[in-house]
């Protein structure tokens, strides 16, 4: 498919409907905001036609959009802001809101297969603004809206590692919604900005330069996973869906970068598991509601001998399920100060070790499943399709439900029998490898149709 041509109509900057106390005015950054690279996520939420008059244009839908993203920002203040160093300065600056448009339609996007393959096929949608590429200051959140000619659209969005982790995105993209839809305050619990009152920055940890991206994107592959098959693979081992997936994943791809000639002088091929911290595993807990990045780093080092013992995937399985019980483990007998920071210190410590020094190759894997994507509904139903581009880092695997009807089963809401993988590596001769495993694709399709209905 070609690149689908996209005319921006205008660009406007949204600021919030009230403005922020001046107690409120500076926010610093967390621990886990701090280490997180200052990259942005990119999502692109499509919307099929549900105006009886496409020709009505683009901007229908945005003056109702924006006169939303304005009351909402009054409650998440801190992404009408700008990140500097180690605070995001809450100066109302606002968020860039661009409206474009197309001749294109829906259907050149997603038929007969979403334009995953070249990822750059997917970028008109996403937005282009000056906000992103400040090297002192950076918006939070940029967000493009663009009009197809049959009446869809597409709300593409830039969101900071710095701001928040994927549950704190797809908090605010319901909240945003359900005003958007009901015209009435946000019915659910305000944002929590209590990031740096839960996990400070350790007093020895200076501010680090946050790292540049290492490439506009890498290789990419997009699986779906069927769970009904997945559940039958470890019977014996009570394990969620997403840590299958990533057991199988990286089993697939340890073995082909061991026969890859691209592994290089690489020692060890380790997982960066991203553990969510909200939900009871702390203490005191993290609130669902907790504004900003709560995602644990937990690097898991599965040895060949492990690999070899014809166990399949029980050993990384019984890692991962490691991982979350030592985190309860340690953040459930202490209360939240000082000493969690250092710990997490020390483990970003331990990272720069493995990379720089030992030369281990990591896999960050990032599990948005169960995370309600597909509740985003303006007021004309929910998503056809929640798109992604990768992080511009090599070897990053991102996982989330999928729509319920890509199958063709109708509906809204998340699908929890099918699970999207994203899968984004260095190496594509290694990328080829995996998504031609027949282990994997016993349970998995190769980027299969989405279904518009």
């Amino acid at each position: 498919m070609a690149v689908i041509a996209v005319e921006i109509v205008s660009k406007e900057t949204i600021k919030p409907s009230t403005p922020t106390p001046e107690e409120l005015k500076t926010l610093k950054l967390s621990i886990l905001d701090h280490i997180n690279p200052h990259v942005y996520a990119r999502h692109a939420f499509f919307y099929t036609n549900t105006n009886p008059n496409p020709s009505s244009g683009v901007s229908n839908y945005c003056d109702l959009l924006k006169a939303s993203l304005s009351k909402v920002l009054a409650k998440y203040y801190p992404f009408a802001g700008r990140i500097d160093k180690i605070t995001i300065n809450c100066n109302d600056e606002g968020v860039e809101f661009i409206e474009a448009k197309t001749e294109a339609n829906l259907a050149d996007v997603f038929l007969p297969k979403p334009a995953v393959l070249e990822l750059h096929e997917l970028a008109p949608f996403f937005p282009a603004s000056d906000d992103v590429n400040n090297n002192d200051t950076k918006a939070a959140l940029v967000i493009q809206v663009t009009r197809f000619a049959c009446g869809g659209i597409v709300i593409g969005t830039w969101f900071s590692g710095k701001a928040g982790d994927p549950h704190c995105f797809v908090n605010f993209m319901n909240d945003w919604a359900a005003l958007t839809a009901a015209g009435d305050p946000i019915h659910h619990r305000d944002p929590e900005f209590v990031g740096v009152s839960v996990l400070p920055l350790p007093s020895q940890m200076a501010y680090m330069p946050a790292p540049k991206p290492e490439k506009p994107h890498f290789p990419t592959r997009r699986l779906v996973f069927d769970v009904s098959k997945l559940k039958q693979l470890e019977p014996n081992i009570p394990a969620a869906a997403d840590s299958i997936i990533i057991a199988l994943l990286f089993k697939s791809i340890a073995a082909a970068m061991k026969s890859s000639s691209a592994a290089g002088s690489r020692k060890k091929c380790m997982i960066d598991y991203v553990v969510n911290l909200r939900g009871g595993l702390t203490n005191p807990p993290v609130s669902d509601h907790a504004a900003g990045s709560f995602g644990s780093h937990n690097f898991l080092a599965i040895t060949e001998e492990e690999m070899q013992q014809g166990a399949g995937i029980r050993p990384i399985l019984e890692k991962l399920k490691g991982a979350v019980a030592e985190i309860k483990d340690k953040y459930s007998k202490k209360d939240a100060d000082d000493e969690w920071s250092t710990d997490m210190y020390r483990g970003f410590l331990k990272l720069i070790k493995l990379v720089l020094i030992e030369r281990a190759e990591m896999f960050v894997f990032i599990s948005s499943v169960g995370l309600p994507y597909y509740d985003v509904d303006f007021g004309w139903g929910s998503p056809a399709w929640v798109g992604s581009t990768p992080l511009p880092w090599k070897n990053c695997i991102l996982l989330r439900n999928i729509k319920n009807n890509i199958k063709g089963g109708g509906g809204g809401g998340a699908d929890e029998n099918h699970i999207e993988a994203w899968i984004s590596l260095e190496d594509e001769k290694v990328l080829e490898t995996v998504a031609s495993d027949e282990e994997i694709l016993a349970y998995a399709t190769i980027n299969p149709t989405i279904s518009l209905n």
